[in-house]
């Protein structure tokens, strides 16, 4: 398979938010159908519902990898910090690569520069997902 991260991209130039993009470029690999993932994910563009908290991409991560590992078994919690170990490296990349988690910081908002506007971040969160939850996707240049 090839890298999804032009799909993306795409998505959100054709009106999805920045969760959306990302969350419905890989649901179907978790069986997962696209209006399931767009309504799951709608709430979550802007830095959750437009209050410019954690950068909707970076939600998108973490929706993903739960849905990829956990084993959805209440009260056992087997698959928790399996799921958490996933998220952790993929947040310190991004955050990283991008100087923040917060779309307020990313966009300039609390006085500073920009540091990244949202179509980096869904190819960035893309990347990260590719890398981290789907690595089998895409070798990229090493294959």
């Amino acid at each position: 398979m090839e890298s999804r991260i032009e799909v993306a991209r795409g998505r959100f130039h054709n009106g999805y938010n920045c969760s959306q993009t990302v969350m419905c470029t890989y649901c179907d690999l978790l069986n997962l159908s696209p209006e399931d993932g767009y309504r799951m994910s709608e709430g979550f563009g802007g830095g959750i519902a437009q209050t410019r908290g954690i950068c909707g991409t970076v939600t998108a991560l973490v929706m993903l990898a739960g849905l990829k590992r956990s084993d959805a078994l209440p009260g056992k919690g087997v698959t928790k910090m399996d799921t958490y170990a996933l998220i952790q490296p993929m947040l310190k990349e991004f955050e990283e690569q991008n100087g923040s988690l917060l779309c307020s910081e990313l966009k300039g908002l609390t006085g500073g520069p920009v540091l990244r506007d949202c179509k980096a971040c869904v190819a960035d969160a893309a990347a990260l997902a590719e890398k981290y939850i789907f690595p089998d996707l895409f070798q990229g240049d090493e294959a």
